[in-house]
Protein backbone atom coordinates (compact mmCIF):
# COMPACT_ATOMS: atom_id res chain seq x y z
CA UNK A 1 0.00 0.00 0.00
CA UNK A 2 3.00 2.29 -0.43
CA UNK A 3 1.19 4.11 -3.24
CA UNK A 4 -1.37 5.28 -0.67
CA UNK A 5 1.23 6.01 2.01
CA UNK A 6 3.08 8.25 -0.46
CA UNK A 7 -0.09 10.35 -0.62
CA UNK A 8 -0.17 10.67 3.17
CA UNK A 9 -2.82 8.06 3.91
CA UNK A 10 -2.52 5.23 6.40
CA UNK A 11 -4.14 2.19 4.86
CA UNK A 12 -4.81 -0.98 6.81
CA UNK A 13 -4.48 -3.69 4.16
CA UNK A 14 -6.49 -6.53 5.62
CA UNK A 15 -5.97 -9.28 3.05
CA UNK A 16 -4.73 -12.73 3.93
CA UNK A 17 -4.08 -15.56 1.51
CA UNK A 18 -3.77 -18.32 4.14
CA UNK A 19 -7.41 -18.85 5.07
CA UNK A 20 -8.68 -22.35 4.32
CA UNK A 21 -11.71 -23.49 2.36
CA UNK A 22 -13.53 -24.61 5.53
CA UNK A 23 -13.16 -21.05 6.85
CA UNK A 24 -14.65 -19.69 3.65
CA UNK A 25 -17.62 -22.05 4.00
CA UNK A 26 -18.23 -20.86 7.59
CA UNK A 27 -18.15 -17.24 6.46
CA UNK A 28 -18.23 -14.51 9.10
CA UNK A 29 -18.59 -17.05 11.92
CA UNK A 30 -15.26 -18.62 11.00
CA UNK A 31 -12.68 -18.32 13.81
CA UNK A 32 -10.12 -17.22 11.20
CA UNK A 33 -12.39 -14.38 9.99
CA UNK A 34 -13.17 -13.26 13.55
CA UNK A 35 -9.46 -13.30 14.42
CA UNK A 36 -8.62 -11.13 11.41
CA UNK A 37 -11.33 -8.64 12.36
CA UNK A 38 -9.96 -8.46 15.92
CA UNK A 39 -6.44 -7.88 14.59
CA UNK A 40 -7.74 -5.22 12.21
CA UNK A 41 -9.50 -3.36 15.04
CA UNK A 42 -6.31 -3.51 17.12
CA UNK A 43 -4.24 -2.24 14.19
CA UNK A 44 -6.58 0.73 13.74
CA UNK A 45 -6.05 1.73 17.38
CA UNK A 46 -2.27 1.34 17.05
CA UNK A 47 -2.21 3.34 13.82
CA UNK A 48 -4.03 6.26 15.44
CA UNK A 49 -1.34 6.51 18.11
CA UNK A 50 1.69 6.51 15.82
CA UNK A 51 3.79 9.66 15.86
CA UNK A 52 2.92 11.92 12.96
CA UNK A 53 -0.26 10.01 12.12
CA UNK A 54 -3.42 11.94 11.38
CA UNK A 55 -6.02 9.72 13.08
CA UNK A 56 -8.67 10.85 10.62
CA UNK A 57 -6.69 9.73 7.55
CA UNK A 58 -6.78 6.00 8.18
CA UNK A 59 -8.61 3.73 5.77
CA UNK A 60 -9.39 0.03 5.72
CA UNK A 61 -8.73 -1.79 2.43
CA UNK A 62 -9.31 -5.33 1.34
CA UNK A 63 -9.96 -7.60 -1.60
CA UNK A 64 -12.07 -10.76 -1.48
CA UNK A 65 -12.01 -12.09 2.07
CA UNK A 66 -9.95 -9.05 3.07
CA UNK A 67 -12.74 -6.83 1.77
CA UNK A 68 -15.13 -8.43 4.23
CA UNK A 69 -12.58 -7.99 7.02
CA UNK A 70 -12.05 -4.33 6.04
CA UNK A 71 -15.78 -3.71 6.07
CA UNK A 72 -16.22 -5.37 9.47
CA UNK A 73 -13.28 -3.46 10.98
CA UNK A 74 -14.63 -0.18 9.59
CA UNK A 75 -18.02 -0.85 11.13
CA UNK A 76 -16.64 -1.90 14.51
CA UNK A 77 -13.99 0.80 14.85
CA UNK A 78 -14.84 3.21 17.67
CA UNK A 79 -14.27 6.28 15.46
CA UNK A 80 -15.37 4.71 12.21
CA UNK A 81 -12.93 4.13 9.38
CA UNK A 82 -13.47 4.98 5.77
CA UNK A 83 -13.35 1.76 3.82
CA UNK A 84 -12.69 0.55 0.31
CA UNK A 85 -13.07 -3.04 -0.76
CA UNK A 86 -13.18 -5.23 -3.82
CA UNK A 87 -15.10 -8.50 -4.29
CA UNK A 88 -16.42 -9.04 -0.75
CA UNK A 89 -17.34 -12.69 -0.21
CA UNK A 90 -19.79 -12.56 2.72
CA UNK A 91 -23.05 -10.60 2.22
CA UNK A 92 -24.01 -10.97 5.92
CA UNK A 93 -21.13 -8.71 6.95
CA UNK A 94 -22.96 -5.58 5.74
CA UNK A 95 -25.92 -5.95 8.10
CA UNK A 96 -24.14 -4.18 10.98
CA UNK A 97 -22.44 -1.52 8.90
CA UNK A 98 -23.30 2.11 9.25
CA UNK A 99 -20.12 3.64 7.93
CA UNK A 100 -19.48 7.29 7.33
CA UNK A 101 -17.91 6.72 3.92
CA UNK A 102 -17.68 3.74 1.64
CA UNK A 103 -16.47 3.26 -1.89
CA UNK A 104 -19.10 1.01 -3.38
CA UNK A 105 -19.67 -2.44 -2.13
CA UNK A 106 -16.31 -2.41 -3.82
CA UNK A 107 -15.68 -2.83 -7.47
CA UNK A 108 -17.92 -5.69 -8.44
CA UNK A 109 -16.65 -7.87 -11.26
CA UNK A 110 -19.56 -9.43 -13.10
CA UNK A 111 -17.41 -12.34 -14.31
CA UNK A 112 -16.21 -13.19 -10.76
CA UNK A 113 -16.80 -16.88 -10.03
CA UNK A 114 -15.13 -16.80 -6.58
CA UNK A 115 -17.08 -13.94 -4.99
CA UNK A 116 -20.56 -14.24 -6.47
CA UNK A 117 -21.68 -10.88 -7.93
CA UNK A 118 -25.18 -11.46 -6.47
CA UNK A 119 -23.61 -11.60 -3.02
CA UNK A 120 -21.59 -8.49 -3.76
CA UNK A 121 -24.79 -6.64 -4.68
CA UNK A 122 -26.33 -7.89 -1.43
CA UNK A 123 -23.42 -6.36 0.49
CA UNK A 124 -23.91 -3.03 -1.25
CA UNK A 125 -27.67 -3.00 -0.72
CA UNK A 126 -27.25 -3.88 2.96
CA UNK A 127 -25.03 -0.91 3.78
CA UNK A 128 -26.55 2.09 5.55
CA UNK A 129 -24.07 4.78 4.62
CA UNK A 130 -22.86 6.95 1.79
CA UNK A 131 -21.57 4.53 -0.77
CA UNK A 132 -20.68 4.08 -4.38
CA UNK A 133 -20.84 0.89 -6.38
CA UNK A 134 -18.42 0.48 -9.26
CA UNK A 135 -19.24 -2.36 -11.60
CA UNK A 136 -16.77 -3.96 -14.00
CA UNK A 137 -18.19 -6.15 -16.77
CA UNK A 138 -15.00 -7.78 -18.04
CA UNK A 139 -13.00 -8.80 -14.97
CA UNK A 140 -13.06 -12.00 -12.95
CA UNK A 141 -11.73 -12.41 -9.38
CA UNK A 142 -8.54 -10.40 -9.90
CA UNK A 143 -6.85 -7.11 -9.14
CA UNK A 144 -8.47 -4.27 -11.05
CA UNK A 145 -6.14 -1.33 -11.58
CA UNK A 146 -9.02 0.94 -12.61
CA UNK A 147 -10.57 0.30 -9.18
CA UNK A 148 -7.36 1.38 -7.49
CA UNK A 149 -7.60 4.65 -9.41
CA UNK A 150 -11.12 5.02 -8.01
CA UNK A 151 -9.72 4.36 -4.53
CA UNK A 152 -7.20 7.18 -4.93
CA UNK A 153 -10.00 9.46 -6.09
CA UNK A 154 -12.12 8.43 -3.09
CA UNK A 155 -9.29 9.14 -0.65
CA UNK A 156 -8.72 12.55 -2.16
CA UNK A 157 -12.41 13.48 -2.24
CA UNK A 158 -12.72 12.51 1.41
CA UNK A 159 -10.27 15.26 2.39
CA UNK A 160 -10.39 17.76 -0.47
CA UNK A 161 -13.28 19.41 -2.23
CA UNK A 162 -12.15 18.20 -5.65
CA UNK A 163 -10.56 15.09 -7.08
CA UNK A 164 -6.79 15.02 -7.31
CA UNK A 165 -6.52 11.65 -9.06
Amino acid sequence: MTRFAAMGYAVLALDDETIGSSDLQQGITSPAFVERVRWGCALAKVARNLDGMDPDRIFAWGEGLGGGVALAVSALDERGLACTALAIRFPAVSRRCRLGSWLGAHGTSLMDTVSDPKGQFAVFNGLECDRRHIIYAKYAHERINAFENEVVDFFNQTFYSCSLA
